[in-house]
């Protein structure tokens, strides 16, 4: 699996993220958050080879990532970027892109591959959209018909950089609950989320950055419980919990509480009571 030692690592300028010790829970699904700037998306570029190690290295089964050649690398990793041009293909030929790593001489897409992308394509819930060009599809389709290119890698590991980003709330909701389903079939998840409301909902597993350091990684529970992201995001959390159990999660501003309540209590989560 993925392991980072030491690392520290950027784009030629300096290291960004600094001396990152940590591995991914293998068959678990692991938020990447922190404030702006703290060096989310530069830790999982760099778990991809794709920023400048400095110091440490990457891991991946046991062998530095160095030591990977590129398309054996991408039968273990599908990497989602946050942004992309958006290809002038249709949705079926840009998908099958994704079976790039299996072609061998002569470089020719077979019935396997053609069907592996129906299959994909079908679990998007995108089959009708199969020959509609990409940059037609709306915000949400676009994340189904990339999310399906990186799923048709068959790769074990699936890193994705904020793919919540231009959803709007249902389709982000719709897109958390699928990498929940993708979790429970095997898949190990790693994904940068800014929206700390679906970190703590859907992830089990938690790294928090803070100034291109670690600050603290664990399960999502532990971290909560802990203080430490009222603490890095300067915000007090709020548990909400219907009458079915159900927990939802409310935050508001220290500057805010002051204001209204005095100085800002410390310690763990309120706890509120609300109906549905």
């Amino acid at each position: 699996m993925i392991r980072c030692e030491n690392l520290s690592a950027g784009y030629g300028e300096g290291a960004v993220i600094h001396d990152i010790s940590w591995e991914a829970a293998e068959g678990r699904l692991t938020a990447i958050v922190g404030p702006n700037g703290s060096g989310k998306s530069t830790l999982l570029k760099s778990v991809i080879g794709q920023t400048s190690v400095e110091r440490g290295g990457v891991y991946l089964e046991g062998k530095p990532l160095k030591q990977w050649r590129h398309k054996e690398m991408a039968k273990q990793i599908a990497y989602l970027p946050q942004s992309r041009n958006d290809a002038s293909l249709s949705v079926f030929r840009m998908v099958l892109h994704g079976r790039f790593p299996y072609l061998a001489f002569p470089r020719r897409y077979t019935q396997k591959d053609e069907e592996t992308v129906i299959r994909e394509l079908k679990r998007m819930g995108i089959s009708e959209l199969r020959e509609k060009p990409v940059s037609e599809l709306s915000g949400g389709e676009k994340q189904r018909a990339y999310l399906a290119m990186a799923l048709v890698q068959g790769a074990p590991v699936l890193l994705l950089d904020e793919p919540t980003t231009y959803l709007d709330l249902s389709a982000q909701m719709e897109l958390m609950e699928l990498l929940r389903q993708l979790v429970a079939e095997g898949k190990t998840v790693v994904a940068v989320l800014h929206d700390l409301n679906h970190a703590l909902q859907y992830a089990d597993e938690m790294v928090l950055l803070e100034n291109g350091g670690l600050k603290q990684c664990g399960t999502s529970k532990e971290i909560l419980q802990s203080g430490v992201l009222e603490d890095v995001f300067r915000v007090r959390i709020h548990i909400l919990q219907d009458q079915y159990g159900k927990e939802y999660y409310g935050f508001s501003s220290e500057k805010r509480m002051r204001n209204e309540t005095g100085p800002a209590a410390s310690g763990h989560p309120k706890r509120l009571q609300i109906r549905s």
